[in-house]
């Protein structure tokens, strides 16, 4: 008996520090994995829409077009972007109508005369209104009386070199009617630079550009800002119908100018982007860059970035169209000035976006 309970106390000492101890614990667990979320897929990106913008104007002010092209501006915005040189605004307003081009970089004369025949254009933005050029004669013209019984050349009959230099002529005191100026369709700005020189014409309302090519071959003139001459030759130009089915693609291509007038404008005080817009305009002209530097600056001091007409000037340019077209007479500013586009850039704050340039 003695030996039985040896044995149990021996037994309970041994079991003792296993009871203290609790039951085994379960084994522990691999960590499991966290399910994986489906990743959203990407969206695809738009394809680039393609335009066509018509001009028929070959100088420097187009130059916020070109960097707005050439420095990516526009395929920001999603486009793709070409232009074709037409003869006249004529052409560039029946190219826009036939569907050949999607906008066109013209004048509010264009315009007008379009409306006044049916067509439903509108003006959509302008980031220039002043005359940016001289009125050029020959040598021996000495003062504006010389001019009397004199040929002016323009590039079109009622177009904006046509109303341009109608304009410069009553600013200088002259009225083609009564002072026997005949008007002789030329060509376009270059043209009519090298038809002065060879003197099949004694006067022309050209860019400063040409002025100095015409200058350098001992012809003179007036500067056409100096005389207060307004002018309507850079503004953006659609149709009615093309607005309404796209009203996304025409601000986006306000979008992608203004920015290309934005650049131009931050050339002022940025030595390198002054320079890259001279090198562009230049290619584009082919011309010698300096041949444009004066004029190219005189751009970038005069746009505007939020492309807003100036209403008081293509008031006056209108009235001067109003003498050449009376059928114009009845078509207002009103109906073919459309500015909701710009408006919406304003209230979304687009042009606040473009930081402050001189």
């Amino acid at each position: 008996m003695r030996r039985s309970l040896c044995r149990g106390l021996l037994c309970s000492a041994l079991l003792a520090p296993l009871l203290a101890c609790g039951p085994p614990a379960a084994p522990a667990r691999a960590p499991q994995p966290t399910p994986a979320v489906a990743a959203s897929p990407p969206r695809p990106t738009p394809a680039p829409v393609s335009l066509t913008v018509g001009r028929a104007a070959v100088r420097v002010t187009v130059a916020p077009f070109w960097l707005a092209r050439e420095l990516g501006f526009f395929a920001k915005q999603g486009l793709v972007v070409e232009d074709t040189v037409l003869r006249t605004a004529a052409a560039v307003e029946a190219a826009l109508l036939a569907n050949e081009i999607q906008f066109g970089l013209t004048g509010l004369a264009a315009v007008l005369t379009a409306r006044a025949g049916g067509s439903d254009s509108i003006l959509t933005a302008s980031y220039l209104d002043v005359a940016l050029g001289e009125f050029v004669v020959r040598p021996e013209i000495r003062q504006p009386a010389d001019l009397r019984g004199r040929i002016m050349g323009v590039q079109s009959i009622g177009g904006t070199i046509h109303i341009r230099g109608l304009l410069a002529l009553r600013k200088l005191g002259l009225d083609v009617e009564r002072d026997n100026i005949q008007v002789l369709v030329v060509g376009d700005d270059p043209t009519l630079a090298q038809s002065l020189i060879a003197g099949a014409i004694d006067a022309a309302p050209v860019s400063y550009t040409s002025a100095r090519i015409a200058r350098a071959n001992g012809m003179q003139g007036w500067d056409l800002g100096e005389l207060g001459v307004p002018e309507s030759s850079v503004s953006v130009i659609t149709t009615q119908a093309f607005a309404r089915e796209r009203p996304e693609i025409v601000e986006r291509f306000l979008k992608g100018l203004a920015e290309g007038v934005h650049y131009l404008k931050q050339g002022r005080t940025d030595p390198a982007k002054r320079e890259r817009a001279l090198q562009i305009v230049a290619a584009n002209l082919k011309v010698a860059p300096e041949d444009v530097a004066f004029e190219l600056d005189k751009v970038a001091e005069l746009a505007r970035v939020n492309l807003q007409p100036d209403l008081a000037a293509l008031a006056e340019f209108r009235t001067m169209v109003v003498q050449q077209t009376p059928t114009v007479e009845r078509i207002a500013l009103d109906d073919v000035i459309d500015l909701r586009f710009l408006q919406q850039l304003e209230r979304e704050g687009y042009f606040a976006t473009l930081q402050p340039a001189p």
